[in-house]
C-alpha cells in the first residue's frame, strides 16, 4: 500500500520532492541511482521507516549492481567511495557473486607511469602495490591501482573476493639475495675468526 505512494519528503544535492518507499534508502555510503537516503533528515525515525514503511537498508547487490552498471558522469572519487561501500558490506553480509561482471566494469582507478589516473577494468595489466619498497621502486615504471598502502590493507576483503591478489607487486615479484664473488682472503682478525670459535660454538 504504502509503496506505490510518493508518502516521503526528502532533499537531494539535485532535487527537492516526495518520493515512494522503493525509492528511499534508510542511508547509504555511497551513491544509488535512483535512490534518495533519509537518515540525515529524519535520524529519530529509523523504526518507522524501516519497520512500518518497509524502506531497504544498503544491500551488497544494490553496490553491485552500481558498480557494474556504466556510468561516465561518476568521477574516479565517487567510484573509490563506491569500492570502499562493497568492501565494508563484503565483511558482514555472506555473498556467492560472481565477480566476473565487475571485473569486466571500468572501476578500478589505474594510475599509469606518466602520473595521469584512468578508471578501467582488470583486462587492462596493472598490479597492486602492496609493499612500501616495492610501490618506491615501480611507481612511474608501470600501471598500478591508484590506492595507498593503507588503502590496499583495508580493501583485502575486496581483493581476496574479486580474485586480484594476485596481482600484488609482492606476489609478482621475486626477491633474490647474492654475493658478488670477488678474491676472498683469511680474517686474519682473532675476535672475528669463526673458525677458531667453532668448537666453542658446537661442543
Amino acid at each position: 500500500m504504502f509503496a506505490s505512494r510518493r508518502l516521503t519528503f526528502s532533499e537531494t544535492k539535485s532535487q527537492v520532492g516526495w518520493y515512494k518507499t522503493s525509492e528511499c534508502l534508510w542511508s547509504s555510503t555511497t551513491e544509488i541511482r535512483g535512490k534518495v537516503t533519509l537518515n540525515d533528515h529524519y535520524e529519530d525515525l529509523k523504526e518507522f521507516f524501516v519497520g512500518t514503511l518497509g524502506v531497504k537498508m544498503l544491500t551488497l547487490q544494490m553496490v553491485f549492481d552500481e558498480l557494474t552498471q556504466p556510468n561516465p558522469r561518476k568521477t574516479t572519487d565517487e567510484v573509490k567511495s563506491t569500492i570502499w561501500s562493497f568492501n565494508e558490506l563484503l565483511q558482514t553480509e555472506p555473498t556467492s557473486l560472481d565477480p566476473t561482471r565487475l571485473l569486466k566494469a571500468c572501476v578500478f582507478p589505474i594510475r599509469y607511469p606518466n602520473g595521469t589516473v584512468t578508471l578501467s577494468s582488470a583486462t587492462t595489466e596493472f598490479a597492486i602495490a602492496d609493499r612500501e619498497y616495492l610501490d618506491l621502486r615501480f611507481r612511474g615504471l608501470i600501471k598500478l591501482l591508484d590506492y595507498g598502502m593503507e588503502d590496499v590493507r583495508h580493501l583485502k576483503p575486496f581483493f581476496e573476493w574479486a580474485n586480484l591478489t594476485r596481482r600484488y607487486l609482492s606476489f609478482a615479484v621475486r626477491e633474490t639475495t647474492f654475493v658478488e664473488r670477488g678474491n676472498t682472503r683469511p680474517i686474519m682478525t682473532p675476535n672475528r675468526d669463526l673458525k677458531r670459535k667453532a668448537y666453542a660454538l658446537l661442543r
